[in-house]
């Protein structure tokens, strides 16, 4: 019982405050990902939305799939520069989002 008294008045402080920097480096190792999370996910709507703008005032007389692959283009070689990975599934899927929801002159050729 003595030994156990004199080793938490000895290494008690330290082992607390290792257990504390731990957890402290676990949250905020937490918080960097999910930051990084919001803030490209708002980088890519940004990145998108204008380059949408821009192909439809650039290429307004081009087909509908004409102006998507251009877009694409666009917003792969921003990203890029930004150092954000965009899946193809997930560009076109967010294209399709931001076409719907503004007011652009993209719209699909009726067959």
């Amino acid at each position: 019982m003595n030994f156990l008294i004199s080793f938490i008045s000895e290494y008690g402080n330290k082992i607390l405050y290792a257990i504390t920097a731990t957890f402290g480096g676990l949250i905020l190792a937490h918080t960097k990902t999910l930051y990084k999370k919001v803030i490209d996910k708002r980088t890519k709507n940004a990145v998108i939305e204008a380059s949408l703008k821009a192909v439809e005032q650039l290429y307004n007389d081009f087909p509908y799939e004409e102006k998507v692959e251009i877009a694409c283009e666009s917003i792969i070689a921003d990203l890029d520069k930004r150092g954000v990975y965009i899946s193809e599934l997930e560009m076109r899927l967010i294209i399709k989002e931001r076409m719907a929801k503004s007011n652009l002159n993209f719209t699909e050729e009726k067959k």
